[in-house]
């Protein structure tokens, strides 16, 4: 068995296009049903591949900052 966190998976694209939307929970949940993982499992995977993504890292959490601003 491969450390997920050693590697960064490439995930489907429908949680691809969930991240570049900012929607980090949907993303977890595609993982999820399209590879048949539990919720750790699919969220590591998912933060594997943000860290891999700093570009995208950064923006989502910008838009996490803008929206708790909203909230405030």
């Amino acid at each position: 068995m491969t450390n997920g966190a050693s590697q960064s998976p490439a995930l489907p694209q429908t949680a691809i296009a969930a991240l570049e939307k900012g929607n980090t929970i949907e993303a977890i949940k595609i993982v999820r049903l399209e590879r048949d993982l539990g919720l750790k499992e699919s969220k590591d995977q998912v933060d594997a591949y943000l860290k891999s993504r700093s570009d995208l890292q950064r923006r989502l959490e910008s838009a996490q900052a803008e929206a708790r601003q909203g909230f405030v």
